[in-house]
């Protein structure tokens, strides 16, 4: 089972989501997608935010053989849950710059895959742990991984 946890304004209907998940049901897997509304408000604790929607998310499909977490910028808020609860991601514009996400990426044992711009404030790699997850570096793009006249 697959959670797809969208940005604070991506929606999982956007590109960088949408694709993934036709993918990832294409070969067999079940795709659960997390939509905010107007009234969701993380608050001081965006990290608590983020892990309890994607523990809900999980806890509607206990059975699930694998899973497998699929999220775009503010999901990446999730990344502490993921990995206490030992689920691989694919974590697309990840907030680098958040130092408790920073934390936990330099002493992860997933073998997560980490998707984000050179241009993009917030794909902070420098000074992660060599032993951090997987990381491809998309040359000129943005926090969308979109390149200009590309």
């Amino acid at each position: 089972m697959t959670v797809l946890v969208p940005g604070a304004g991506y929606k999982v209907e956007s590109p960088l989501l949408y694709w993934p998940a036709e993918q990832l049901r294409d070969r067999g897997w079940q795709v659960q997608a997390i939509r905010w509304t107007d009234d969701d408000e993380p608050g001081d604790d965006p990290h608590g935010f983020a892990a309890r929607a994607v523990q809900q998310a999980f806890a509607e499909f206990p059975h699930a053989d694998h899973r497998l977490i699929v999220a775009k910028s503010f999901g990446t808020f999730s990344i502490p849950w993921a990995e206490e609860a030992q689920v691989p991601a694919i974590w697309l514009t990840p907030i680098l710059t958040d130092d408790v996400i920073r934390r936990t990426l330099a002493e992860t044992s997933n073998p997560d895959l980490l998707i984000g711009g050179s241009k993009d404030k917030s794909w902070a790699t420098a000074a992660l742990s060599e032993t951090a997850p997987t990381f491809v570096d998309i040359l000129d793009a943005n926090h969308s991984l979109e390149v200009p006249n590309d």
